[in-house]
Parts: C-alpha cells; sequence; structure tokens
C-alpha cells in the first residue's frame, strides 16, 4: 500500500459527470478523481504540493530542495517539464528517495523529450509504492485540443488539468472535456473576489476537484500559510504553492494539519451557519466530514491590525450555539475541529493557531 500521502480508504465507485463529456481513467484502480479529491491506488489523497526546479541547477541543489519539502511535510512537488534527460533524473529523485507525489507543467513548447521522460514515472506505471507522477498541466493554447492528443498518444495517463480556461469547464468535446480547470491565485488578491472564483469554478465544474496555483510566493511565510488555509475552507483539494522556505514554521504547521486531517477535509462539505464574528475582517467558514467531524475555520483577513473577540454560530443540523475565543494576528487564522457528531464544544480540538 503506497506510503506517501494523506488518505482514507474508499470504494472506487465514482460518481458520474452531472453534464459535459465522462471523464475517462486509463487506470482507475490506481489513480482517478470525482467533484473532491484525486485517489491514488483506492485511496483519497489531500495533496499539499511546493514548487520546485530542476533546470539549470546543480544537481547537488535538487536533494537540496527536495529534502526541505520533505521535511516540511508536503506529499507532493510541483515542477515544470523542460530538459528531458534533467527531467527524468529528477522525477527519479523525487520518487525513489524522497517518496514524493509530482506535479508536473508542460509549457507550450516542452520538448517531447520531457513529456517521454514523465511516462515512465507516472503512479500507472511504477507499480504500488511511494511516490509518482499523479498530474500534468497543459498549457493553455488555440491548439489546446491538439496538445491534448498530443499528451495522451506520447504515453500520459494520469489526470490534465490547465489553468484558468472557462471553456472546459463542463465541455462536451471529447478532447477538452478530459481537461479539468484549476484556479491561479495571485499573492495578495483581496479574499472576497477569490471566494466568488472558487464557487464559480465549483459550479461550473461539479465532477473535477478544486486545485488551486499559486506560482508566485506570497509576501511572507504567514501570509502563504493563510492563502493556503483560504483555499482548504473554500473546497480546495489540490494545493500547488511556491513556499520560498518549504521547511518553514508556516509549512510545517500546514502540513501537520493536513497529516492529521487531509482526508476528513478530502471529503467535507459546507455548513450553513448563522454566526457572528464582532468584526468584518473576521470570517468564519464551517465545514463538516463525511463521517460528522466538524471544521471550523477562523481567520483574519485584515493585514495591518490583529483582531480579538469571541465569535457566536448556531450550526443548521443541531440548532447548537458554539462560542469560541480569539486572538489572530493579521493574516492568520485559526482551524478547530470537532469529533465525529459531537456538540460539546469543550471536545473540540486545535489544528492550527496559537
Amino acid at each position: 500500500m503506497r506510503a506517501a500521502g494523506w488518505r482514507l480508504a474508499l470504494g472506487l465507485a465514482a460518481a458520474g459527470p452531472l453534464w459535459g463529456a465522462a471523464h475517462t481513467f486509463p487506470s482507475p484502480g490506481l489513480i482517478r478523481y470525482d467533484a473532491r479529491c484525486l485517489t491514488v491506488e483506492g485511496l483519497d489523497v489531500f495533496v499539499s504540493s511546493a514548487a520546485a526546479t530542476c533546470s539549470g541547477l546543480d544537481r547537488t541543489l535538487w536533494r537540496q530542495r527536495l529534502a526541505a519539502i520533505k521535511a516540511g511535510g508536503f506529499n507532493a512537488v510541483t515542477v515544470t517539464a523542460t530538459d528531458g534527460t534533467a527531467l527524468s533524473d529528477w522525477l527519479r529523485l523525487a520518487h525513489d528517495e524522497f517518496g514524493l507525489y509530482t506535479i508536473l507543467r508542460l509549457g507550450p513548447g516542452a520538448p517531447p523529450a520531457a513529456v517521454a521522460a514523465i511516462a515512465p514515472e507516472q503512479v500507472t506505471r511504477r507499480g504500488r509504492g511511494p511516490g509518482g507522477t499523479i498530474l500534468v498541466q497543459i498549457a493553455d493554447t488555440p491548439e489546446l485540443e491538439s496538445s491534448y492528443r498530443r499528451v495522451v498518444g506520447s504515453g500520459i495517463e494520469v489526470p490534465l488539468f490547465s489553468l484558468g480556461v472557462p471553456r472546459l469547464r463542463g465541455s462536451d468535446d471529447p478532447a477538452l472535456g478530459q481537461i479539468f480547470d484549476a484556479l491561479s491565485f495571485a499573492p495578495s488578491a483581496p479574499f472576497g473576489p477569490r471566494v466568488a472564483q472558487l464557487t464559480a469554478l465549483e459550479s461550473a465544474q461539479p465532477d473535477a476537484p478544486v486545485l488551486v496555483d499559486q506560482t508566485e510566493p506570497a509576501a511572507s511565510p504567514i501570509l502563504e500559510l493563510a492563502e493556503a488555509v483560504n483555499a482548504i475552507e473554500q473546497g480546495a483539494t489540490i494545493l500547488s504553492f511556491a513556499w520560498p522556505d518549504p521547511a518553514g514554521p508556516e509549512a510545517i504547521r500546514l502540513n501537520r494539519m493536513l497529516a492529521r486531517s487531509g482526508p476528513e477535509l478530502a471529503r467535507s462539505h459546507p455548513l450553513t451557519i448563522q454566526a457572528q464574528t464582532g468584526s468584518p475582517d473576521v470570517t468564519l467558514v464551517v465545514r463538516r466530514a463525511r463521517n460528522g467531524a466538524t471544521y471550523l475555520f477562523l481567520a483574519n483577513h485584515s493585514g495591518a491590525l490583529g483582531k480579538r473577540g469571541r465569535a457566536s454560530l448556531w450550526l443548521d443540523r443541531d440548532g447548537v450555539e458554539f462560542g469560541v475565543d480569539y486572538a489572530l494576528p493579521p493574516w492568520t487564522a485559526k482551524v478547530m475541529r470537532l469529533p465525529p457528531n459531537s456538540t460539546d464544544a469543550e471536545a473540540m480540538e486545535q489544528l492550527l493557531g496559537e
């Protein structure tokens, strides 16, 4: 059984798409996805990936960067596919030595040798065990359909995605319908519009997971952590962020939470609640996992002022009022978990935050 990643054993049956072309998976027992997350070897995976590079770097720096990503608790690494020989060596290092999943970016000019280097390192080809390529990004071009056919014809079997391509969402085209769309977040972008973007993506593409990509690092590790938590509370289950210091305390805190609760969060849904936080800068989002566990996300979206107060909320299912005290520095979040079907605030476990 694959050792890398955070997973929850579930059946292989996939809910069919509500509209658009039906997604096909060459090896669904090894990798597939549905509306919530990726499923690898029959187990749900919450993907937390940090970016790296292999082109033009001394090879000793490859190991240094991958070691930092592994130390930070990430279960995946994102890299751009360029030179085929270097990429092949880099993928074997990431998979065999560090047991990481990989997400590959194929730019418009990616050479055939780079695509060929990916094929044997896919989770569909490596056999059971840690590590392997799980996703490949295709760049948006006017010839996207041709790019899809070329990539698939080169032996790429894992799921394909692109960034910010609305025509992919719910497409009936037999080629475009096999590529799911994802969101690219600019660091420090306003919170409100990003929530609207995520909501629109889920509504228009209800049969694919939410992938959030941030190619440029945020202004600070604290802000990077806030960006990641905001994406999770809105339903993202695949995070691909730049993380300039992947072994820093913020990254470790995020990934420690996901190691504990990633599989539950991957199968969670938002709850309709009534809530008061006492500040327009402080938001409260509640999600409930399939097993009945409840997650509360309190976030301060002010980059200048810390916020202190008490949040009150009423859960729709239970009619139970909760009060949660908070003291949140700028751009920070607090994540808490109630055990399955519990309404006892004393049983609440803090997963993130001071």
